[in-house]
């Protein structure tokens, strides 16, 4: 392929992913706006409750389905972005990615936990501290979080689906603030990228090699059989999605055109999957784990194909001036989405003369107004978001060129 060919593709995947980051960052926030209608189940929907039948569907197929792409679609991303018109490997190529990434991801993701640390010892532990009891109270906070340092790394545990084919349950880890996993991850793929190159580096006549194909084959089968890790931070997901990214760069691949290329077959296999899973409530259940990864893979194949398609069409990005606010919203939003909802849940119950909002009565009487709430908070979470980062960014750049690591 010719320099300046290879310029273009490369220019073309830039722009998609342009297109992709905030929309990505917003689905975050969807998938954390965790719906919950108490006593109802999607799985086994009964014909009386209608309304309940109703929003119940929306918001479940939203959070536990469809939005279950956006952190796959970051680490294809990143793992594509960090080998990105690379023409040689060695050391000193390796230390100057690292440095980057130091100011662009291991700090800021420390900054972050330690500020949700803060925040947490402030509402949790510091009511309850006096001059008598500080040390021992502080000890319990350390030792219910597994120490000081397990903050960081696996502090939160939680079921992220039902069992695979070899019968363990999918459970996941992340520092104290949850979501955060993800930059936890990220780090260690990052940290890796000197055995993905070797894994994945072209052969002979520049071609890509069988050891390259074997590997990245490795990588999908433990993905797609949902094959859990026993190290928490070395998830076989995000090392899948990441490889795949680091293996399409390093190999010329076209992220871009060459899901267009697979837009039509991809879109089917995804439509039909998504239907499947709905009832399934997603990976929430035996079978739904078992085909999850194959929607979620084929989801975000037409996600790429369908941008790039947009584009071919001369397309807008209208979300292109929100896209340095994409890092700021994501680690930010779960604090919204709570204050959001306490406010609109409240409001609601007053409204209504009601004391819960979030009951099969309720969702069955009023399913438009469990909705509108659902996507409230939702649209409350992500302006506030882009407000305050707008704000910071004008009261003080360099504070918020270090949090989000810009």
């Amino acid at each position: 392929m010719k320099q300046g060919t290879t310029t273009l593709y490369q220019n073309i995947d830039s722009q998609v992913i342009h297109y992709l980051r905030f929309p990505l960052a917003a689905l975050v926030v969807i998938l954390h706006a965790e719906p919950h209608i108490a006593g109802w189940d999607i799985t086994q929907m009964e014909s009386a409750n209608m309304g309940a039948n109703i929003a119940g569907t929306i918001m479940y197929s939203l959070s536990h389905i469809f939005t279950q792409i956006a952190v796959p679609s970051f680490f294809l991303i990143s793992g594509f972005l960090f080998f990105k018109g690379l023409e040689q490997w060695n050391g000193d190529v390796w230390k100057r990615k690292m440095k980057s990434r130091v100011s662009s991801l291991i700090l800021p993701y420390i900054l972050w936990v330690t500020i949700f640390a803060l925040v947490n010892f402030v509402r949790q532990v510091l009511p309850n501290l006096n001059s008598a009891n500080w040390i021992d109270v502080t000890e319990a906070w350390l030792n219910d979080q597994g120490g000081f340092f397990n903050h960081y790394w696996s502090s939160s545990l939680w079921v992220a689906g039902d069992k695979n084919l070899w019968g363990q349950s999918l459970i996941m880890s992340g520092p104290l603030p949850f979501h955060l996993w993800f930059l936890r991850d990220l780090i260690v793929s990052v940290l890796l990228t000197p055995v993905f190159y070797w894994l994945f580096k072209r052969g002979k006549n520049n071609k890509t090699s069988l050891l390259a194909i074997v590997s990245l084959a490795s990588l999908a089968f433990l993905y797609f059989t949902q094959t859990q890790s026993p190290i928490r931070g070395l998830s076989f997901s995000s090392m899948f999605y990441f490889g795949l990214g680091a293996f399409l760069s390093i190999n010329k691949y076209q992220l871009a055109n060459d899901s267009l290329k697979m837009v039509l077959p991809s879109c089917v296999i995804s439509g039909i999957l998504f239907a499947v899973l709905v009832p399934l409530d997603g990976a929430f259940t035996h079978w739904g784990t078992i085909l999850f990864p194959f929607y979620a893979f084929s989801t975000i194949i037409t996600l790429f194909g369908l941008t790039r398609k947009y584009m071919i069409g001369g397309g807008k990005n209208y979300t292109s001036s929100l896209e340095p606010t994409s890092f700021f919203v994501y680690v930010i939003h779960p604090f919204f989405l709570g204050v959001a909802w306490a406010l609109l849940s409240k409001s609601c119950c007053m409204i209504f003369s009601v004391d819960d909002v979030m009951t099969i009565a309720f969702a069955n009487q009023y399913p438009i107004v469990v909705l509108l709430m659902f996507f409230g908070k939702i649209i409350i979470a992500l302006a506030v978001s882009i407000v305050i980062y707008k704000i910071l960014v004008r009261i003080s750049p360099r504070l918020a060129k270090l949090i989000c690591g810009r």
